[in-house]
């Protein structure tokens, strides 16, 4: 008696799920030695990924979060302090729009930059009188 196409597709993946099973460590590190290999290659897969499988991703990233609260405030402080470091467009659009009715869109290209430059100003006057103290 010949088999179905959906029979045989049900063995190959039980066979799938028996081989993966008894095999794992050696099928981890093919995997992660052509992750190493294939560096740029693994980036684009990744990203096209993510785009095609928005909702997986945002649910896997909730449920992260709901897991493991303390760790991800302190990745979120640390996120905002390289921010402010660097002085990155969110950063400063964040700055302009607090205890105010703007929101990000309003805020052009050009005030963006302008605030930069304050900010950078600022903070080197700050570092000049710590060093006169």
């Amino acid at each position: 008696m010949a088999l179905t196409d959906e029979e045989k597709k049900e063995r190959k993946r039980i066979y799938n799920v028996k081989y993966q099973a008894i095999n794992r460590k050696a099928i981890s590190e093919r995997s992660h030695l052509w992750v190493e290999n294939n560096r740029e290659r693994n980036k684009k897969n990744t990203s096209a990924w993510r785009l095609l499988n928005k909702e997986k991703v945002n649910n896997r990233r909730k449920k992260q979060r709901a897991e493991n609260p303390k760790k991800t405030i302190e990745q979120r402080r640390i996120f905002k302090k390289r921010s402010a470091d660097k002085l990155t467009d969110g950063y400063i659009r964040g700055t302009l729009t607090n205890d105010n009715s703007l929101s990000f869109e309003d805020i052009p290209i050009g005030l963006i930059e302008l605030k930069r430059q304050q900010l950078i100003l600022t903070r080197t006057i700050k570092e000049i009188r710590k060093c006169k103290t």
